[in-house]
């Protein structure tokens, strides 16, 4: 099915994962709108150039993955959603033209913002792009090092909510800085999660993302830790009034949120196979794209390690074929056919999340009455 030129956009700068940044952005704003000095205007705008920052830099992980032969046609990225080259969905040429428009616009933001509010802006916007090129672009390529994880609570903690706060009302407390810190453990547990699916693959190649240099058990546990961590923050900015007490509301989805995380934490890598009835449930909704597209506002919360389907990795689909067409097949495999699997079915940790979400709309209202 051909796709239309604005869902393909979609796909390829895979805006199933922008609201993570968005949402950066908004905290950022709530945080700011009470402050002396707020400005509407210079606090959307600011959003505008973190959101255009993040699809730039989902487009240069794809280039230079590619160039640097991590990705092909076997590796998860290509699996859980078409590769922006590897499916023929666009040319070379035409993500470049794109990363170089992204940037000119990401450039001209930040040209206004710091006219508004001064040199700070630039220290963020140049520290973001470092950061940026440097997490997965040779030769620094800190998602091969183990670094990859710091650099993303790094860039979606203190830097997007602090730079989004400063550009909105031109002075930053430290307050801010303390608030930033679950956000950007919660985003680094998305990637925690993404990156423990792909250790039978990152492995080999010799990409030593964290969960590769410290083994899946260690990286599960440390996964563990830092949800830990986002209520335990949450908490203590509470308590030195960094935010609000309604924020506390979200503890209410912390039983839910924590019985499903340890259930998908503990379950056996499954292999990813496009098609099947074994697909995993990708981080952060980005499998079954551009579906997951349409439906990014809600979906793009939703982490989780892999799902499989039946009891052994990888094994899912080829039980499925065996029980359909071997006379040898077993009573019970061919009792257990293979079916597709819905969204609400393959994890319940995307209901945790939407009571999460829910929950924090309430903390909103009540904190700007």
């Amino acid at each position: 099915r051909t796709l239309d030129s604005v869902t393909k956009w979609l796909v390829v700068t895979r805006a199933a994962v922008l609201p993570m940044t968005v949402f950066a952005g908004l905290l950022a704003g709530l945080l700011a709108v009470r402050a002396d000095g707020f400005s509407w205007p210079l606090a959307l705008l600011a959003l505008l150039g973190i959101t255009l920052a993040h699809a730039c830099n989902n487009i240069m992980n794809d280039l230079s993955d590619t160039d640097v032969g991590l990705d092909t046609e076997r590796y998860p990225r290509a699996l859980y959603a078409p590769h922006p080259i590897l499916s023929g969905m666009v040319r070379r040429r035409q993500l470049g033209l794109a990363v170089i428009g992204l940037n000119l616009a990401c450039f001209a933001i930040m040209v206004v913002l710091a006219t508004q509010r001064g040199w700070p802006v630039v220290a963020f916007a140049v520290t973001g792009i470092v950061l940026s090129i440097a997490y997965t672009a040779p030769p620094v390529r800190l998602k091969g090092r183990g670094l990859g994880e710091p650099d993303v609570f790094v860039v979606w903690g203190p830097l997007m909510v602090a730079g989004t706060y400063f550009s909105a009302v031109g002075e930053l407390p430290w307050q801010v800085w303390l608030a930033s810190v679950p956000y950007g453990l919660l985003c680094t547990t998305v990637l925690m999660g993404k990156h423990i699916d792909k250790i039978p693959y990152d492995g080999p190649t010799g990409t030593r993302t964290l969960p590769v240099v410290l083994g899946e058990a260690r990286a599960r546990s440390v996964t563990i830790g830092l949800l830990v961590g986002v209520y335990v923050t949450t908490g203590l900015a509470v308590a030195v009034g960094a935010l609000p007490w309604p924020v506390l509301a979200v503890a209410g989805a912390l039983p839910g949120a924590f019985a499903s995380t340890w259930g998908q934490l503990a379950i056996a890598r499954t292999s990813l196979v496009r098609g099947s009835s074994t697909t995993a449930l990708a981080p952060l909704g980005e499998c079954l794209a551009p579906r997951s597209c349409r439906t990014a506002s809600t979906r793009s919360w939703i982490w989780a390690s892999s799902v499989s389907v039946r009891s052994l990795p990888g094994r899912a689909a080829s039980r499925s074929r065996t029980s359909r067409s071997s006379p040898r097949a077993s009573r019970t495999e061919r009792r257990r056919p293979a079916a597709p699997v819905s969204w609400r079915s393959r994890s319940r940790l995307g209901l945790d999340f939407r009571l999460l979400n829910f929950m924090n709309s309430i903390t909103t209202s009540l904190y700007l009455q």
